[in-house]
């Protein structure tokens, strides 16, 4: 083991522990895995029926790919323009939505087509993005939600993110499912599971076990993806140049995760 590393496993083990032993820890099992492209650096993911919609971040390399959430074939791939870094994606009815991380800028798309449709302006960083039955939500790095109309993108309430009363910071990915937002925090190999009127985290998920070897995979970097799969009631995973994809099953104990 190299001291790069050494040093990185330590300063993991030291921004984990305060979260994980601050709250209910959710055990999980893995019900399948599958590939997951090397090259993508994952910013937002989400499952449309048999299909994965993900967005592939870092300026001048954006891009979408839907794939099939089984066998991996593509079925579109498209490349965003180069001075947008891509960030979140959420889909709703027959439309894409994509924040870009520094044009404070939304994208929409064509759900079938990908033909570019109106776009939306914000103040701020984008960084996830999911929606519940009545708002988009939006993270931008830092411990607050954005709620935002689905009309004109304007924000129409905030939520600050709070683990036993502390705000957690560096919220990034999202997903609503299950009556809950459920969130990905950069540098950091968890998953929160937060109530969508309160902001209170009422479970963490360490998914430390899953990531990737680093000495066998040098380029993986962090958890980004949550993606919940309705046909088995379970979520999709993965992180930024991951290797593998995984589906997994939360138990709402508080049993510790392998």
């Amino acid at each position: 083991m190299n001291n790069f590393y050494a040093t990185f496993l330590l300063g993991l083990m030291a921004v984990v522990a305060p979260l994980c032993s601050a709250s209910s820890l959710m055990a999980y099992k893995v019900l399948d895995e599958k590939l997951h492209d090397e090259k993508a650096f994952t910013q937002g993911f989400i499952v449309q029926q048999k299909m994965l919609y993900e967005s592939s971040g870092l300026f001048g390399e954006s891009y979408i790919t839907v794939y099939d959430k089984q066998t991996n074939q593509i079925s579109l791939k498209y490349h965003l323009p180069k001075n947008i870094f891509a960030e979140g994606l959420t889909v709703r009815g027959d439309t894409v939505y994509v924040l870009s991380w520094k044009n404070g800028t939304l994208l929409t798309y064509d759900k079938k087509t990908f033909s570019p449709g109106k776009t939306y302006s914000y103040t701020g960083e984008g960084w996830g993005l999911t929606h519940t039955e009545k708002h988009f939500a939006m993270s931008d790095g830092s411990s607050t939600l954005f709620f935002r109309r689905f009309s004109d993108f304007a924000v129409e309430n905030t939520l600050t993110v709070s683990l036993q009363g502390t705000p957690v910071q560096r919220l990034n990915e999202l997903e609503y499912a299950k009556g809950y937002i459920w969130a990905n925090v950069w540098q950091k190999p968890l998953i929160l599971k937060i109530h969508p009127d309160t902001g209170i985290v009422e479970g963490v998920a360490n998914l430390k076990a899953l990531l990737p070897k680093f000495h066998l995979y040098p380029k993986a970097d962090v958890l980004n993806g949550i993606a919940y799969d309705l046909d088995t009631d379970a979520f999709w995973v993965t992180g930024k140049f991951w290797p593998k994809r995984y589906l997994i099953q939360f138990d709402s104990g508080t049993t510790k995760n392998p």
